[in-house]
């Protein structure tokens, strides 16, 4: 956990909880507002909006940290590890890693070829859009494929049809990945299906049927108690896994 440089307040715990909810609204339309200083700032990132306009924030050195060591022991739950290349398909999404590549353009037959050739020549994990990748497999359907380890899907809803026609076509685990950026909140699917969020990161509420966040580690914009407009579920029982900590289920926002 961070130090804090100064003195808390003796009543710090009850004045948290009275602090009013930070809305993902009040956060696009004045990110400068919560700026705590602008001379640590290592990363700049955008969350999409629904009408199009992005979401900024900034970020210090040591929450990029953190965000990159949690992201990798997530992968490890599934055996995916620093040597295992991941491949980004036919989306915007950029590689996470140096090992990492992408493969981008309009699903044609040029484009499968080009993707069968990168599969076998050593990615094993493919990442993207569920809607891009079930493009893709829909043109592979019934053809033999080289052996993947994994399909991450991410930024969109995963649907059930969408996870069978991907397990069907690469003969793999289809993980669902959620993330909400701006507020360090990241998981990944288990086998049993529940996401399971990087507490490490974050501290979670839920609130009258609503979840807020507060990202632990970013002290060039904190971002407190914040409610994003997701519907994320929380659960209260252990997930079947057999894994500890936050469990929860996407299905969803505004």
């Amino acid at each position: 956990m961070l130090e804090c440089p100064g003195q808390l307040s003796p009543d710090w715990q009850r004045a948290f909880f009275r602090l009013r909810p930070l809305l993902w609204a009040e956060l696009r339309e004045s990110p400068h507002l919560f700026l705590g200083t602008a001379g640590e700032i290592v990363y700049r990132g955008s969350s999409s909006g629904s009408q199009g306009r992005p979401l900024i924030y900034f970020a210090g050195q040591q929450w990029d940290t953190v965000r990159n060591y949690s992201r990798d022991r997530a992968f490890l739950d599934w055996g995916i590890g620093e040597d295992t290349p991941i491949l980004n398909v036919a989306s915007r999404l950029f590689p996470l890693r140096p090992k990492d590549g992408v493969i981008l353009g309009t699903v044609d037959e040029g484009f499968l070829e080009e993707f069968l050739g990168l599969i076998e020549g050593g990615f094993r994990v493919l990442r993207g859009y569920p809607s891009r990748l079930c493009e893709v497999a829909g043109y592979l359907q019934g053809k033999r494929l080289p052996r993947l380890q994994a399909v991450i899907c991410t930024g969109e809803v995963l649907f059930a049809w969408q996870m069978a026609l991907l397990e069907a076509t690469f003969q793999c685990p289809v993980i669902n990945k959620y993330g909400c950026p701006e507020a360090g909140v990241a998981g990944l699917s288990c086998s049993a299906g529940r996401l399971h969020l990087q507490t490490e990161r974050c501290f979670f509420e839920e609130v009258e049927g609503e979840v807020l966040v507060t990202d632990l580690y970013n002290t060039v914009m904190p971002i407190i108690r914040y409610q994003w407009g997701d519907v994320l579920q929380l659960y209260d029982t252990p997930c079947l896994c057999g894994r500890e900590g936050v469990t929860g289920n996407y299905s969803g926002g505004e």
